[in-house]
């Protein structure tokens, strides 16, 4: 069946794929951030905190399934381009990293190609980029391609070294297992589900909070913390209640819950 033509569908399934992803981005951050926060629409789609300033601004773009790639022409480089020129001061080369993640495929011999970890090569995507700056004079991006060229050599180049491309990441729909691998060595066993819906439940929550501004951000302490709390439930006198059902929010609602066990004693 074909979508109505100002179907939201995309928009709304790129605002929940937003809010999964920061979820994965605690639990991958485990070890590597342990001091670490991160904020949801505050410094940018996610970003990285630390002592209250942001460390990472990340840009995340999600798209259905297709054969289309990522190249230095698609309005999604360009609207993220001109995001960070506006708010992460681009010529600092002590600001914030920057990462657009995206579920495209970066374009052979491109500046996103050539942006991605680990063999990146700054030189060869600045040029790319200014060639698509140069030779993109119209579209609906033209004031980003010129904000860019405007910079001066110096301050683009400190811009784009602060620039990673993640391409062919995770679409919505494969974060439920990511999110399950992360947390494999919590799972109790036969109760999976259920602790999974838990510590979803407690993720939606959360989310909740830092898009109406009732929190400013969520730290790795505070994950670690809330996940273990719910993973000694299953080893205490009986086993906790399947959570109640979602109330509708702005927040995604991951895998249906499964039905508690009896309790055992």
């Amino acid at each position: 069946m074909r979508e109505p033509v100002h179907s939201a569908a995309a928009s709304a399934l790129g605002y929940q794929h937003q809010t999964w992803w920061a979820l994965l981005e605690l639990l991958r951050a485990d070890h590597a951030r342990p001091d670490a926060a991160i904020c949801l629409e505050l410094h940018d789609d996610i970003a990285w905190e630390q002592g209250g300033s942001a460390t990472q601004l990340l840009q995340i773009k999600h798209h259905r399934r297709s054969d289309r790639q990522l190249t230095d022409a698609s309005p999604d480089v360009w609207l993220t381009l001109k995001n960070w020129m506006d708010t992460a001061v681009p010529c600092d080369v002590e600001g914030p990293t920057l990462m657009l993640v995206s579920t495209q495929k970066a374009s052979p011999g491109s500046a996103m190609a050539a942006l991605r970890p680990p063999a990146r090569d700054e030189q060869m995507a600045l040029g790319a980029l200014e060639c698509a700056a140069l030779h993109q004079t119209s579209g609906r991006v033209q004031q980003a391609r010129e904000q860019f060229l405007a910079l001066g050599t110096a301050d683009r180049a400190a811009f784009v070294s602060r620039i990673t491309v993640m391409d062919s990441s995770p679409h919505i729909e494969d974060v439920p297992a990511l999110v399950r691998a992360e947390l494999r060595w919590s799972l109790p066993p036969g109760h999976e589900d259920l602790f999974l819906a838990m510590v979803w439940q407690w993720w939606d929550e959360r989310a909740l909070e830092l898009l109406q501004r009732r929190r400013r951000a969520v730290d790795v302490g505070m994950a670690r913390a809330a996940i273990a709390d719910l993973r000694d439930q299953f080893t205490r006198g009986r086993l906790p209640p399947s959570p109640p059902a979602r109330k509708r929010t702005t927040t995604p609602s991951p895998p249906s819950t499964p039905t508690a066990p009896s309790s055992t004693r």
